[in-house]
């Protein structure tokens, strides 16, 4: 299958809008943080679940391509799918909870171990979902509604535990610390849905006449998208206000869930209708998607450099250039040699595929030394 822009676009813009989010936070000083208020609240919380999404979209359509490949092969079979895919998965917990980590041994808080940043939250994500991809996409969406139901009553009834050494208390810390990230039954439903989409788009491109892919796009995808973000947007904003930024409460996944359809089906709109030529901006975002783990992940390095030194307008300046520098940095780095060592979720990719070949090697080759022994 091609590749996407529009997943692309809506990666790298996510990511940026991440970063931007975390440089707020770290360097403004205390008396500016008020400005940042009414803003940055509401983006970080459409970020996050739009990072989950995405990566529902786009691991559903490397398991079908994957599929698609074993029909055609005599070397290559499901299981293998299946177990990359377990590896890739499992790779990424490994970095995210070295990540935590780090992140426990910097604040000298060893319960921060397991916490809900957003990368752990995608890596656990993905190992649940697998029986998920064999399911059928209406069962999909009822079970995100009903994981997302679960999760009001299940926080409503164990918060108050929060911080108590009882049972109730150690499951609230794993499900929900901390409560202000990325917590797992909150966001779960995101990376489901976002199978649901990339499986449309999967069979709609499937489709080799291009009148007839366009209109199932525009009457299978683009337009239902739109009406339903736009719909869930008004009523996140308008019924549910103020607790639009509650991520137990309804009015949060409505307006995250809406803003994140609506962008991504616009894009969509952009790409295949080719409403607009943004090949240049499209190129800056792509590098934040091709590098979007090594950058999230590289970008905590500027914490104590400028720790709450600078006002507003510096600030907001500052995080330009930064931002700016950080796509100029890694544009060279693709032109370069380096293009691919630099990028961990492709050094990811490639070692749960090496490890899935060699044990599949190992395999045969024990099978051929069983059928010549009998």
């Amino acid at each position: 299958m091609k590749r996407f822009k529009s997943i692309d676009v809506f990666r790298g813009f996510i990511l940026l809008e991440m970063v931007w989010v975390h440089l707020c936070a770290w360097w403004l000083r205390e008396e500016d943080l008020w400005l940042s208020i009414i803003p940055i609240p509401y983006i970080d919380r459409v970020a996050g679940p739009g990072f989950v999404f995405i990566a529902g979209v786009s691991m559903v359509l490397f398991v079908r391509n994957r599929m698609n490949i074993t029909q055609n092969s005599s070397t290559y079979k499901k299981k293998m799918v299946r177990n990359e895919y377990y590896l890739r998965s499992f790779l990424l917990f490994l970095i995210a909870l070295v990540y935590n980590m780090v992140v426990a041994f910097q604040f000298k808080d060893p319960t921060l171990i397991w916490t809900w940043f957003v990368v752990f939250t995608i890596a656990c994500s993905l190992l649940l979902a697998w029986p998920i991809f064999k399911t059928p996409k209406l069962f999909r969406i009822f079970l995100a509604a009903l994981i997302w139901l679960l999760n009001y009553f299940l926080y409503t009834f164990i918060s108050s535990y929060q911080g108590k050494a009882n049972l109730f208390g150690i499951l609230y810390h794993i499900l929900y610390n901390n409560v202000d990230l990325d917590p797992l039954p909150s966001f779960f439903s995101f990376l489901i849905l976002g199978t649901v989409i990339g499986d449309i788009l999967f069979d709609i491109y499937q489709i080799d006449n291009q009148y007839e892919r366009s209109t199932a796009l525009k009457n299978r995808l683009v337009f239902p998208t739109l009406l339903i973000g736009t719909s869930l947007i008004i009523f996140g904003l308008i019924y549910g206000y103020p607790l639009t930024l509650n991520i137990v409460s309804g009015s949060w996944i409505c307006f995250s869930l809406g803003v994140n359809l609506l962008f991504f089906s616009i894009l969509l709109a952009f790409e295949e209708f080719e409403l607009i030529k943004v090949k240049k901006q499209y190129r800056f975002l792509y590098y934040f998607s091709y590098y979007s783990l090594t950058i999230y992940l590289a970008h905590n390095l500027l914490y104590l450099i400028f720790l709450h030194q600078f006002r507003w307008i510096f600030a907001s300046l500052l995080n330009i250039g930064i931002i700016i520098l950080i796509g100029l940095l890694f544009r060279a780095l693709y032109r370069s040699s380096w293009r691919n060592k630099a990028s961990l979720k492709f050094q990811l990719g490639k070692l749960a595929e090496n490890i899935t070949m060699r044990i599949e090697a190992k395999k045969r080759r024990k099978q051929i030394f069983n059928e010549r022994k009998n």
